[in-house]
């Protein structure tokens, strides 16, 4: 809808207003404020999959629901190749069971030196070009997400540039929602109001 639409642009100019000035402060790698839990990662080809209620995770997304799991928490998912674009970069969060295939980095922010949601949106913010080998086939390699580097502030000013941000979006969502709900409501009542040859009922 239209309002999600400009909420979806205030979110991004929000993004940058809250980022670009942290890129003048100090500096500390990925690996010095996440645990990577990429190691546990385990591929599995489509027709060895076993079906059940886990979702299998991607580069991009869920792309199966399988039965067992290899990881169990609150993670970053980050995008090892196959991002659909640089920036935004393919990543997202996810709390509970999931499988991860091989496409995907598993991060996990160190709770007392950094946010989770802030973690979540400063990498959004992030232009990935200086972080992949190769531009054209965008693919992070362990040692370069170990270097990404994170601004040094206070761990209450990240929660509230999270917080504000998480707002934005909770909002647009429930815009969306409604937005769908209305559709919905106007095919159900297209579908009463007309008869098999298409023509409004009379009374």
């Amino acid at each position: 809808s239209r309002e999600a639409k400009l909420l979806n642009s205030l979110y991004w100019h929000t993004l940058d207003k809250f980022m670009l000035p942290l890129a003048n402060l100090p500096k500390q790698k990925l690996e010095s404020v996440c645990e990577i839990h990429s190691r546990y990662r385990k591929a599995v080809p489509a027709l060895s999959r076993i079906k059940g209620e886990t979702p299998y995770q991607g580069a991009n997304g869920i792309i199966d629901y399988v039965d067992g799991y290899t990881h169990d928490g609150k993670f970053l998912l980050i995008a090892q190749d196959g991002s659909t674009s640089l920036y935004p970069y393919s990543l997202r969060r996810f709390s509970g069971r999931f499988w991860a295939n091989d496409h995907v980095h598993i991060v996990k922010p160190i709770e007392d030196v950094l946010d989770y949601n802030f973690a979540y949106h400063y990498l959004r913010s992030l232009n990935f070009t200086p972080f992949v080998n190769n531009p054209t086939r965008s693919k992070l390699t362990l040692p370069l997400l170990k270097n990404i580097p994170f601004p040094v502030i206070s761990l209450d000013e990240q929660k509230r540039i999270a917080h504000l941000l998480d707002t934005m979006l909770e909002l647009k969502e429930v815009v969306e929602k409604e937005a769908e709900l209305r559709r919905q409501q106007l095919e159900y009542y297209k579908y009463w109001l007309l008869n098999p040859d298409g023509k409004l009922e009379t009374m």
